[in-house]
């Protein structure tokens, strides 16, 4: 944050060295003649600058002896001048009072320069040159001069033409235009051209021009000439100037200068990595490549598949796994596996009749094991239904108290809306990086920002008086117009100065004030203001100077106003004044407003991407407020935000549209968010309660529609599911484990899908056996049904349960809160649908069979109903009508040939979904997450479209590092004499492949400026010889220099650091720290040590999601290097990185959780399955191919990759289990005898339950999500939700009985169940003989009498 622009300053001394005239004095341009000497009048036009006296004589010559002190300053300042054969005199045209206006403006830029010798040297040979050159007559031309009042003989230079070549001031541009300005990232060739969009002429014709340049006292212009031998293009006598001048890159390292401030000095960069489209094969791509290789797959095998087929179809005996003819139970070993192992073939040469009866012997020994296991669990539930049915009131009572004692830690429920807490691990590189920052540094600021446009307001031209022959002419943006000012200003105001009513934590009623919570940089006893970053700024936030009109001394001319104050400050943001108004441009807290901050909606950029400030038409304003490590320290800098709020939603301009953001916003969003579908949410659970209710029981007749009817039932089946769900938010809460918004949102939905499939599988399993043995008690019946079922419950609540818990090893904090919820929810549901739904059950199966209407038990129909149907309405009676459609449906979807044609279409399904893989996109749009009301959408698009410079990035050295030695300086610096490698080079290298890296400026570095203000030329640091205090004019009697070296020693550098940290930049010292670099250092206790400090940089405008993520990545790369160059850890920090770290590693967390649920399901399956591997294996597959459809169709759907996919993917892997684990259980189970027959009964009797419990009841509820005002619902849910249901019924329904027909497990060892009846279909046509049989209820296969190996 220089003050000012010390090329403005430095003109001084120029301009000072030259003299004009009014009218054409006649000079003699000859060699050795001079143009000047001394000062003899003050410059009418521009007070407090002198002007020269002219004079056309020779030279003087200045000895040692005789003019010590003017030898001396010579010798300080313009050496060149100096006879290096004796070393005692000087030649020059010049005095001693020249030389040190010459010497006390040119400070300031050899604070800046001086980083860069050959820069440094260059310049001062200039403006040497042009103040006391020797020959200066050859050069430089009086063409306008006054009479000096005093001295009717004397005249003073007005106006001076110099004359120099284009090579000689393009050598001199060269050499200083990369130096950088360490207290903002930037050039310092910026400010001495008043405009990034600098070349040799503008900067020379800028600093010799006094209306553009303040300080400069006359006018000083240039004649550049490409050829100094045509001279009939100059005046007589005229040469132009032309000197040897120091490259930047020069091979004498006196004057070579860093890489940071010399391109040329660099290294050649490496190349820009090219991106490498991996969703391209061989110039195709991926989905398309995948669905060919598929189709000639499938068109290669189906000659083959036919002509087995019609073999098959010619076969004259049953056909039994898939087309082999079968085999007589009592003459094969029935196994539990992947294959039947048939009648023995021959002895092969390898293996021995022996051993392969071995190993027959061990698989018929494991199958017959899974087969015992898995009625040991039946018989378990069998009895536990029975008891829970006898003793309904007391397993009731158990589950009430202890769900109540459950659900009571309900009372310490937390949630959270915290971004930083949702998405980043408090253990992450990311958070650890920024918790460090905040406990070092304070945590950034908090930050309220307007984005202003305008209505009905265009652009329009300035032209004003310039003192010239030609006035200067621009066009400004819409948004400088007086009117849009003057409303911006109105409310900036209003802004700052509204009392906000504060209650604080003693409950005492406080009115606070911006400048109760604001951020001042350099605040103390005459500045407390606060730092607000606006083009109001410039008029230091005045009214009366934003009015402020500037005419020539006669008053006919405009030569300054707003607009002409702001064409001028865009371009020299710290300059000290203006000299069009008496302004200056520094903001009103004592530093200076970056344009590109405040600026945007640039319409006019230059050759290399700059833009020109004139052509904005968007401007901001941003108030910067103090943030705190604890969020209760930030209660009144809150309470000022939503007053804030509240005025600008309540603001109407017929000149200005605005959109604002305050810190608090997105959480007071997402909370409203939370709120405003909270009917959404619950009108869907409402539809998928009446669906339940209605639609679980089956009605036998007309007559018995009231009884039949299980409202009761379905209404305390769906209470016990959000009874589980609120015992596991209690069971957390007394963990206290915090909540979010995915957990409320997500796992309700996910439990009352398991849950109420499991009711339908429940109450139709008591209709089954009610059906097949009617006269049994209810008690037995209620029994029988928990134990048939159970199994496959425990099965899949099991399986669901580990991958949740094992998904909870994810180090996304919301992947790991919905894991542990909902594993713990699906585990409670499980239990009370063993429990309490059985008691329910049995009470509702005892009201049926007394003929006591549903919900009013207390009335009992007189008449005698049927208990069963008619034999011809036997399946509408057993099942449904929605039995009836999966009869013919299944019919349909195993005929011959149907199954090819099913298994092509899931396989080009499976190629197209992984091709698409590839292109699924990272990241979260914030804007996703909010309401689509939200006033912060308009924010976000406002900011995407006009923003022009990105997030400010810090790279923060950690403790320990020594920085008193010189050694480690030259680790961190950027100046002449610092590693090649160092912190601030290797940042300003990474800065110049900005499109890569993402880093867009040089950094502003606190050690760079440092040095360059302790250093003695620097004149800034000094200390009273006699009292030992600062003092700020070193070199005057009492004020010495803080240092007699360039570098400072240890103890120097120690000592002085607090005094540079305190001081602000200012007219004697432009390289103050006290605005730019106090909140960069920390120091130990002893406040002498530094413990931590930082540089900072920007990085480059950021719109989407992938670029933010490849600015953390390089930041990163580039901090690695660092760190390894330094030998000491650096790292880099910027707000936005704890939100956006969990995307480096997304795809690793995809497959991380996801492989672990999978893993966790085929564990759990193998166990619970008898040991069934391959059974399975099978559910394993289709649930695999359910997650890879879903990944697929993520980016037709515009769906990114994050965590709240990564929840909705983790609860597939369940949903997709619930679509297969019943089927398959029921598969293997069955008692028929060929694979088809099998996959049809499975297929019959638990289809029907699928799609009632799990399909339509999620589908209503899910459409109703199409509704939600909140777009992640609508992404993030609905679309997902139904592609879940689409692709988990599609593979549960149509992809997994076709599969199983072909290559399901073989008919195992089938043990009869503990009830000693075993179960059969007797709707399943059994392919024996003519194929037209049936297997009767109550028979028996011999497998089933008489055990294998028993």
């Amino acid at each position: 944050m220089a003050l000012g622009s010390w090329a403005s300053l430095s003109l001084v001394f120029l301009c000072a060295s030259i003299s004009f005239a009014s009218g054409q004095l006649p000079t003699n341009h000859s060699a050795n003649l001079c143009i000047w000497k001394g000062q003899c009048a003050d410059n009418p036009e521009h007070t407090g600058n002198t002007l020269n006296c002219y004079y056309n004589g020779p030279p003087v010559v200045v000895n040692r002896n005789e003019s010590l002190f003017f030898f001396t300053l010579i010798e300080a300042n313009c050496p060149w001048y100096i006879d290096q054969t004796t070393n005692n005199t000087a030649t020059v045209c010049c005095d001693a009072a020249q030389v040190q206006t010459l010497q006390t403006q040119v400070k300031l830029a050899q604070q800046l320069l001086e980083r860069c010798p050959a820069c440094y040297t260059n310049f001062m040979k200039h403006f040497c040159a042009t103040t006391c050159d020797p020959n200066q007559a050859r050069f430089i031309d009086v063409t306008k001069f006054t009479p000096v009042p005093s001295n009717a003989s004397l005249f003073a230079v007005e106006e001076v033409m110099t004359y120099v070549t284009t090579d000689y001031a393009g050598r001199l541009y060269n050499s200083c235009k990369d130096v950088e300005f360490s207290q903002q990232s930037g050039k310092v060739i910026s400010l001495l051209c008043g405009t990034p969009q600098c070349n040799p002429f503008a900067w020379l014709t800028f600093m010799g021009d006094p209306n553009q340049n303040p300080l400069t006292p006359f006018l000083i212009a240039y004649t550049f000439v490409d050829d100094p031998t045509n001279t009939t293009v100059l005046p007589p006598g005229i040469e132009p100037f032309d000197i040897p001048l120091y490259s930047c890159n020069d091979t004498d390292p006196r004057w070579q200068c860093t890489c940071a401030d010399c391109v040329s000095v660099c290294p050649a960069l490496p190349p820009v990595p090219s991106n490498v489209n991996r969703s391209w094969v061989f110039g195709v791509g991926m989905a398309a490549a995948g669905v060919f290789i598929t189709l000639v797959v499938f068109l290669a095998t189906l000659p083959a598949a036919l002509i087995g087929l019609f073999v098959t179809l010619g076969t004259s005996g049953p056909i039994a796994e898939g087309g082999v003819e079968a085999v007589d139970d009592d003459k094969k070993p029935v196994l539990n596996g992947s294959a039947d192992i048939q009648a023995s073939p021959p002895p092969s040469p390898m293996i021995g009749t022996r051993s392969r009866n071995e190993i027959t012997r061990v698989l018929c020994r494991w199958g017959y094991i899974g087969a015992r296991f898995e009625n040991a669990i039946k018989y378990l539930f069998y009895h536990w239904g029975k008891f829970a049915a006898q003793f309904w009131y007391l397993v009731c009572l158990v589950c009430l108290l202890v769900s109540a004692g459950l659900c009571f830690g309900m009372f310490f429920f937390t949630i959270t809306t915290d971004p930083v807490k949702l998405w980043s691990a408090p253990t992450s590189r990311a958070r650890l990086e920024k918790d460090y920052y905040d406990e070092r540094f304070n945590p950034f600021y908090r930050t309220e920002q307007i984005i202003i446009t305008t209505k009905h307001v265009s652009s329009y031209s300035v032209d004003f008086y310039t003192g010239e022959t030609q006035d200067l002419v621009f066009t400004m943006g819409p948004v400088f117009q007086m009117e849009v000012l003057q409303e911006v200003l109105a409310l900036q105001l209003l802004l700052q100065n509204m009392e906000v009513p504060y209650t604080n934590e003693n409950g005492m009623r406080l009115n606070i004030t911006l400048k109760d919570v604001c951020f001042a940089p350099i605040e103390n006893t005459y500045n407390n203001n606060c730092t607000i970053q606006s083009v109001l700024n410039y008029f230091q936030n005045s009214l009366d100077n934003l009015n402020l009109q500037q005419f020539d001394p006669f008053g006919f001319y405009l030569m300054g106003n707003a607009s002409t104050h702001i064409h001028y400050c865009v371009r020299n943001p710290s300059a000290p004044l203006d000299g069009n108004v008496p302004l200056p441009c520094l903001g009103g807290y004592g530093g200076p407003v970056d344009p590109d901050v405040i600026l945007g909606g640039f319409t006019d950029f230059d050759s290399e991407g700059n833009p020109n400030y004139d052509s904005a038409t968007a401007m901001l304003v941003t108030f910067l407020l103090n943030n705190h490590l604890d969020d209760a320290d930030n209660h009144m800098a809150m309470a000022w935000e939503q007053a804030f709020l509240d005025v600008v939603q309540n603001f109407k301009s017929n000149f200005i549209s605005i959109s604002y953001s305050a810190e608090r916003s997105i959480t007071n969003e997402l909370n409203r968010e939370s709120d405003t579908d909270i009917m959404t949410v619950a009108i869907s659970y409402v539809i998928m309660f009446l669906y339940i209710t209605i639609f679980l029981g089956h009605i036998r007749s007309i007559f018995t529609i009231f009884v039949d009817t299980k409202l009761v039932v379905g209404l305390f089946g769906v209470l016990l599911v959000l009874v589980a769900v609120v015992a596991s938010l209690g069971f957390y809460s007394y963990m206290q484990v915090t909540a979010t918004l995915i957990v409320l949102e997500v796992v309700p939905f996910l439990v009352l899908a398991v849950g109420v499939d499991n009711l339908f599988i429940l109450v139709h399993s008591y209709e089954r056996q009610q059906a097949k043995a009617p006269s049994e008690s209810v008690v037995e019946l209620i029994g029988r049904a928990v134990g048939d079922v159970a199994p496959s419950l425990m099965l899949t609540a099991f399986s669901e349960t580990s991958a949740f818990m094992l998904g909870a090893a994810s180090s996304m904090p919301a992947v790991r809160t919905f894991s542990l919820f909902a594993g713990t929810a699906v585990f409670f549901n499980f239990l009370l649908q063993v429990t309490a739904f059985v008691c329910i059950m049995y009470l509702d199966a005892e009201r049926q069979r007394q003929n006591r209407v549903d919900v009013l038990v207390c009335i009992q129909l007189s008449k005698k109903l049927p208990e069963t149907c008619d034999d011809g309405f036997l399946i509408q009676c057993d099942a449904g009508c929605l039995k009836l459609i999966m009869k013919y449906y299944s019919q349909i979807i195993l005929f011959p040939l149907v199954r090819p044609f099913v298994l092509l279409f899931f396989g080009l399904l499976l190629s197209g979904s992984l091709g698409m893989i590839p292109f699924i996109e990272v990241g979260l749009d914030q804007t996703v997450a909010l309401p689509k009301d939200s006033y912060l959408m308009s924010y976000f698009s406002s900011l995407n479209t006009y923003l022009h410079t990105g997030a400010p990035v810090y790279f923060v050295v950690k403790d320990g590092f020594d920085y008193t030695t010189q050694d480690n300086q030259n680790k961190l610096c950027a100046i002449s004499g610092c590693n090649k490698d160092s912190l601030g080079t290797q940042i300003t290298l990474a800065s110049r492949q900005s499109n890569y890296t993402r880093i867009a400026q040089p950094p502003s570095s606190w050690m760079d400026t440092y040095l360059q203000w302790i250093t003695p030329s620097g004149q800034c640091c000094g200390y009273d010889s006699v009292t030992g205090n600062e003092c700020y004019s070193p070199g005057n009697q009492s004020c010495m220099n803080c240092i007699g070296n360039s570098r400072p020693s240890s103890k120097e550098f120690t000592e002085y650091l607090e005094w540079f940290l305190l001081e602000n930049p200012g007219l004697q010292c432009a390289t103050g720290g006290h605005a730019a670099f106090n909140a960069s250092v920390t120091f130990a206790p002893d406040g002498k040590t530094v413990l931590a400090s930082n540089v900072m940089t920007y990085h480059t405008i950021l719109t989407t999601s992938a670029e933010y993520i490849s600015a953390l990545s390089h930041a990163r790369d580039l901090a690695d290097n660092i760190s390894q160059a330094m030998g000491h850890e650096v790292f880099p920090y910027s707000v936005f990185y704890v939100y956006y770290e969990q995307y480096l590693t997304i795809f690793g967390d995809f497959f991380l959780n996801i492989g672990l649920s999978l893993a966790a399901v085929y564990f759990m399956t193998i166990i619970l399955m008898g040991f069934n591997v391959w059974a399975a294996t099978i559910i394993l597959m289709v649930v695999l191919m359910v997650i890879v459809n879903m990944l697929g169709y993520f980016w037709l759907l515009d769906i990114n990759a994050n965590a709240v996919s990564l929840v909705n993917l983790v609860m597939t892997v369940g949903i997709a289990v619930e679509f297969c684990a019943h089927i398959v259980r029921w598969y293997c189970s069955s008692e028929l005898e060929t694979r088809v027959e099998r996959a049809r009964s499975a297929l019959e009797e638990m289809g029907s339950s699928v799609v009632s419990g799990i399909t339509i009841t999620k589908f209503l509820g899910v459409f109703v999500l199409l509704f939600a005002k909140s777009q992640i619902f609508q992404i993030y849910y609905f679309r997902m939700y139904m592609m879940m249901l689409l692709f988990g019924s599609l593979h549960g329904l149509v992809f997994l009985p076709v599969l199983l027909s072909y290559v399901g497990p073989s008919k195992g060892t089938i043990l009869p169940p503990p009830w000693g009846s075993s179960r059969t279909s007797s709707t399943v046509p059994s392919r024996s003989g003519d194929g037209n049989g049936s297997v009767g209820a109550g028979t028996s296969s011999p497998s089933e009498k008489t055990p294998l190996l028993a």
